[in-house]
């Protein structure tokens, strides 16, 4: 965004993705049982929207419904994130956005994985890989006037690595639950 390289017509699309206000304008949602009304508000909106690249789409989903199907299903070689798109809009959507864009048309459930491609792709792979947390440099960021907190998921206790860094500092560790009871 600081550098203009995102359009911010197409990012909000992508964050918010299409409400139709007046449904007696849509054209009417193909017949095939896998186009959810969602998915055809959310392609007629982008038709609508953004119609500099995605004139005709809804149109080209009617008339190729297989592919569109094939690539909404698709999981092997790629999942749909990874997956060419259907037909000329492979380079109708030349860069990452506008491929997400559809995406998240079609596929919500797969957006956060785009994103994650996306990220690795344009920033770099520090943006997205979790590393694990050294309790020793948990330590050395802290200070004494400010607790140290955790948030777990289940299953997950740290309390003995806390606890043994603490003593290898000649530390007081209190562990104070705010979970259930």
């Amino acid at each position: 965004m600081a550098k203009n390289e995102v359009n911010e017509d197409e990012w909000n699309f992508f964050l918010r993705g299409g409400e139709v206000l007046d449904k007696s304008t849509q054209p009417p949602k193909p017949p095939f049982s896998w186009i959810t009304q969602q998915i055809w508000d959310n392609v007629t909106e982008l038709e609508k929207c953004l119609p500099e690249t995605f004139t005709g789409l809804p149109n080209a989903i009617q008339i190729n419904q297989k592919e569109w199907l094939r690539w909404y299903l698709s999981v092997n070689p790629s999942p749909p994130e990874l997956a060419q798109l259907p037909g000329e809009w492979e380079t109708k959507c030349d860069d990452r956005l506008k491929k997400m864009i559809v995406l998240r048309c079609f596929r919500v459930d797969r957006v956060n994985f785009a994103i994650r491609n996306y990220v690795e792709a344009v920033m770099k792979k520090d943006f997205v890989d979790n590393r694990p947390t050294i309790m020793k440099e948990v330590f050395d960021d802290s200070r004494p006037e400010e607790p140290i907190i955790f948030v777990l998921s289940k299953g997950v206790d740290p309390t003995e690595v806390i606890s043994k860094e603490a003593e290898a500092r000649n530390v007081q560790f209190e562990s104070i639950s705010m979970g259930k009871g």
